[in-house]
């Protein structure tokens, strides 16, 4: 077991007392991200040819001072720190100190391999010691650890020196170092770089507040800050959260985290521990001015020796909700919807609203007890995520049908079938530590499906709140990996990057403007597929979002995406869905209809004949290619079974039904069908006039005809590939197309490797901005 520090020994001179538990700190993700960024900077440079040995002339004494310093910050840095953590008994940590600085060692010998380069390049006992410095220092007591991270700098300074390092490549090892030992530290946990119980006391007492009865809080209210319990000189419960060095790195990393993964999240931060303090301060005294039960502000301020600062809270009397499964009554519900529409009323969202945060008090009086998450002018997403939070709440307590009557008799019936999309996991609060019980996903569901009939509607299905899936994640990068192995292992980039070094960059800028005006083809295409009269400019912006929710979230994000335009549009879910059907169908038609012209002209362009000698890569790629296309067939061909075929009418019947209405009013309106089959063939054109453009760049030409064939049988591929924006699949379509009609293999990388950057990968980033103007503009 760990020593712990007694007053008056060298150990509490020397050594920071452990924290109970062991915990992920946010510091160490921002040290490995920076480590990590260093060394890969550093070694690039090394790869460029940059950087030489530091060679200087020194004399004897000083020579023999740099060699001390040298020894001394590295190497004897090291064996002093093994030596004192064995006497304090700590084997874990000298444990984990031998893998890291093994590890970080091990990483420069790699990579002075893999760069065919000396040592000098890659120092592996610099590595070493910025890999162990980062696990002991952080044991240390506060004012010693500011000089042994000075003795570890000079050491590496002067070890550049005398053993005639290159600098790039001792930063980089550092910076690998630090990595290094950053992901050990994350692995194993620390119980170090907390707040131990027997610190708070004094803490507190700095603040001229008597806690006693400290223990850590079951849960902490955000990553970074540490919470406890306490109760004060007259036995009144209190919470203290001390904002430690951590809490900057952990509000930014858990905002950043929640924003790129959950739709409708602020990036909003508070930097200095201080702000962070003050704000949660600052919600819990508007609380109580609005009369909704919260927290009383005892003291804060910031507190020696490390400047963490500490915020004490007296906690409102009652009882918590999750204690209350058999006593809690329907007033009190009531009562706690009743203060958080004062709250919603007045912009503050709460972002905690859960059973063990809300208190009962006597009188129905309902407390709300931790605002450190909390927001002031909150948007109307936070505010219904508290509405939806405080329903689940009180379902999972009081069962969801009291909780939805109580809801509605609260805030009225439309209110919350409002919140029923929303009844999901990902909706709910999270403190750092929280794990959700396996359970939990179908007591929600349980709960969607009894509000709706309780409340006389059909079954709502949650509405998707993450941007994107770590699943669709992994299929992307697999699909890229995937096709890099393929041309790496076959082909080679060496070959495509001379093609891709001379290819004319206007033809690919031209390429970039054809392809964009598919937009309004597309938009074109969409005002006749729909039985509205809907405005082009939105309609054109929504096209372009729609290029980030596809290659994000596939065809279902696309989807919604739409049904939710129309909806703002005064169309009915179901309108928008026929008419996305309307849509498909009426450009199969004339993608069909191109083709079959085209064949006829263009047919006989493919050459069906090996790509290389037997056996070669050539070869061997073109097999694959085919493969790969022979695969997205399969579905088509298995359509002619009549068992595959009845299977599939009698999914799809029932979704085709609604359809004939919008199909019966295209066909009584010429212009607007003229307008639909209209855009949908200068679509295929623009796509087609596009690639060609892409060959022309890289030296290489085509018939326009033999382009629309690729465009169209690539498409059809793309759009049943089981991967957003058919990546991996449509590629090889087209590589495998543009070399029946006699391009080389290196050349037809190289063109669809140009093409699909203009097609699917940079529209992207001008589609999200698209998509956040239609949100700002409520058309979504």
């Amino acid at each position: 077991m760990t020593a712990l520090a007694q007053s008056g020994t060298w150990h509490a001179r020397l050594l920071a007392n452990p924290a109970p538990g062991r915990r992920r700190l946010p510091s160490d993700v921002v040290r490995a991200l920076l480590g990590a960024a260093i060394a890969a900077a550093g070694w690039l440079a090394v790869a460029a040819g940059r950087g030489t040995p530091v060679a200087p002339h020194l004399g004897p004494a000083v020579s023999w001072l740099v060699t001390l310093v040298a020894v001394g910050g590295t190497s004897v840095f090291l064996g002093v720190s093994v030596l004192v953590c064995a006497l304090a008994g700590r084997w874990a940590l000298i444990a984990r100190l031998i893998v890291a600085a093994g590890l970080a060692a091990a990483g420069c010998v790699a990579v002075a391999r893999g760069l065919d380069v000396g040592q000098e390049f890659a120092p592996p006992l610099v590595a070493a010691t910025f890999a162990g410095a980062l696990l002991v220092i952080r044991t240390l007591a506060v004012p010693v650890r500011a000089w042994s991270w000075a003795v570890v700098l000079a050491g590496t300074g002067a070890q550049v020196v005398a053993a005639g390092l290159v600098p790039g490549g001792a930063l980089a090892a550092a910076g690998l170092g630090t990595f290094t030992g950053a992901l050990v530290q994350l692995a194993f946990g620390t119980p170090y770089g907390g707040i131990a119980p027997a610190n708070v006391d004094d803490l507190v007492s700095q603040l001229g507040v008597t806690a006693r009865d400290v223990f850590p809080a079951r849960y902490a209210p955000t990553w970074g800050v540490a919470r406890f319990t306490a109760v004060d000189g007259e036995g009144h419960p209190l919470n203290i959260d001390i904002y430690g060095r951590d809490a900057p790195e952990g509000q930014l990393l858990s905002r950043l985290w929640r924003f790129v993964w959950i739709r409708g999240s602020h990036f909003d931060l508070r930097l200095r521990r201080a702000d962070q303090a003050q704000h949660a301060a600052g919600l819990m005294l508007w609380a109580r001015a609005l009369d909704v039960g919260a927290p009383v502000v005892v003291a804060a301020n910031r507190t020696e020796p490390a400047d963490d600062v500490v915020l004490v809270t007296r906690q409102p009397p009652g009882r918590p909700l999750s204690d209350m499964a058999d006593t809690v009554d329907d007033a009190d519900i009531c009562a706690a919807w009743r203060s958080l529409q004062r709250l919603d009323a007045a912009g503050i969202a709460v972002n905690a609203v859960r059973a063990d945060t809300l208190v009962v008090g006597t009188g129905h009086r309902v407390s709300f007890t931790d605002f450190a998450r909390g927001e002031a002018m909150a948007g109307p997403e936070a505010r219904r995520g508290d509405a939806a939070s405080l329903l689940i709440a009180t379902a999972l307590v009081a069962g969801p049908r009291r909780a939805v009557a109580a809801a509605a008799d609260a805030v009225g019936r439309d209110r919350v079938i409002e919140l029923l999309p929303l009844i999901q996991p990902q909706a709910m609060p999270s403190p750092p530590g929280w794990r959700a019980p396996p359970h939990l996903k179908k007591d929600l569901a349980a709960l969607r499906k009894e509000a709706a009939a309780y409340l006389g509607i059909d079954p709502v299905e949650p509405v998707p709140l993450a941007r994107v899936r770590p699943s669709q994640l992994v299929m992307l990068a697999a699909t890229f990996f995937g096709l890099w192995l393929l041309v790496q292992q076959f082909v080679g980039f060496g070959e495509i990057v001379p093609v891709l070094a001379d290819a004319s960059w206007w033809w690919v800028a031209a390429t970039l403007v054809v392809t964009q005006t598919t937009a309004v083809s597309e938009a074109v295409a969409m005002s006749g597929a729909v039985p509205a009269p809907l405005p082009l400019g939105p309609l054109v912006l929504l096209r372009m979002a729609m290029w980030f929710t596809g290659l994000i979230g596939g065809t279902a994000a696309r989807t919604a995406t739409v049904v939710r335009f129309y909806q703002r549009r005064g169309l009915a879910p179901i309108v928008a869905v026929s008419s996305g059907l309307i849509y498909s169908v009426g450009g199969f038609c004339v993608q069909v209809v191109l083709s079959v012209t085209a064949l006829i002209f263009a047919g006989d362009e493919f050459h069906l004949k090996q790509a290389g000698p037997a056996g070669s890569g050539a070869e061997v790629l073109q097999i694959v290619l085919y493969a790969i296309i022979a695969a997205g067939l399969i579905g088509g061909i298995a359509f002619h079974v009549p068992k595959v075929r009845r299977l599939a009418a009698a999914r799809v019947q029932p979704r085709l039904a609604p359809a004939w209405g919008n199909v019966r009013n295209l066909v009584n309106n010429p212009g607007q069908l003229g307008r639909l089959l209209t855009g949908a063939a200068l679509t295929q054109l623009l796509l087609a006039t596009g690639l060609g453009l892409a060959l022309h760049a890289v030296g290489a030409s085509a018939s326009l005809g033999a382009l629309i064939i690729v465009c169209t049988l690539t498409s059809l591929l793309g759009g049943i590939a089981p991967v957003p924006g058919g990546m991996g699949v449509m590629e090889a379509s087209y590589i495998s197309l543009l070399t029946l009609l006699g391009i080389p293999e290196d050349v037809a990388i190289a063109a669809t490797l140009l093409y699909r950057l203009c097609t699917t990968y940079l529209p992207p980033i001008w589609g999200w901005a698209a998509l956040v103007w239609l949100r700002r503009h409520d058309e979504l």
